[in-house]
């Protein structure tokens, strides 16, 4: 499937649950609008995703479902009302467990509502929140086994460039990547601080306690989904990746 929504597209739900914040909400955005509305948020900081994502949603569709259509409960099956919406999900990388949940729990979504997925990098949406810095933003997340997940992103007028892709880097192994000055954000760099360099060190301009905000999500997809496909939810994959830490045999 490689249709996208366009300008016409009247309502989103967002899933994040990359960290061990957990995020599911509704946005809606009318085509004279140029930002994206939040209609209904549902957070939490503690507990498992995979108990704590269903009754989020429950409260955050009834919501949706006053918003597309005022007859009973049982419409809410006809595939007509769900023509203008989407789910965005944030496919990781990041915590195994939550990039499994929130992949398992957008592919029902969209399944039982007929509606396709847009995949969102969860290393993207930590960088949108620094947006508006000049300088690069490099995005650091503990990918455990002494190891990074990293990506490095650069602000244009059109939106955030993508300066380095994604990747699995050792703490030891980012100063050769990181040439210029940077915004950091993640939890990546008060994790491995330790092993990188005092020049690095000098390089890095640390934000800390950000974690992946829906409202940076929902900026993201906003800018950026009307030039990019929409897929089905059984194209739906995670982004794991691999490490490059050797396991001794």
């Amino acid at each position: 499937m490689s249709s996208s929504p366009g300008a016409s597209f009247s309502h989103c739900f967002l899933v994040e649950t990359t960290s061990p914040k957990g995020t599911l909400a509704l946005y809606s955005r009318s085509p004279e609008e140029q930002e994206m509305q939040s209609i209904a948020v549902k957070e939490w900081s503690e507990g498992a995703h995979s108990s704590l994502i269903t009754p989020a949603f429950d409260s955050v569709y009834q919501s949706y479902l006053k918003m597309i259509s005022s007859t009973d409960a049982a419409s809410s099956i006809d595939p007509a009302l769900h023509k203008n919406t989407f789910v965005a999900v944030s496919v990781g990388p990041g915590r195994f467990t939550g990039v499994r949940v929130g992949i398992s729990f957008a592919k029902t979504i969209a399944f039982v509502l007929g509606v396709p997925v847009y995949p969102v990098s969860s290393l993207k949406i930590l960088a949108e929140s620094q947006k508006d810095q000049g300088k690069p933003i490099l995005v650091l997340l503990n990918a455990f086994k002494n190891s990074l997940y990293m990506a490095l992103y650069q602000r244009e007028q059109s939106g955030l460039k993508e300066l380095i892709s994604p990747c699995v880097v050792l703490p030891e192994e980012l100063g050769v990547k990181i040439q210029t000055e940077c915004v950091c954000v993640g939890d990546g760099y008060a994790v491995y601080k330790e092993q990188f360099s005092s020049d690095l060190k000098k390089k890095i301009e640390v934000k800390e306690n950000i974690f992946p905000e829906i409202k940076d999500m929902a900026s993201l997809v906003k800018r950026e989904v009307h030039s990019s496909g929409l897929i089905e939810w059984k194209e739906l994959t995670p982004v794991y990746l691999r490490s490059p830490v050797k396991v001794m045999v």
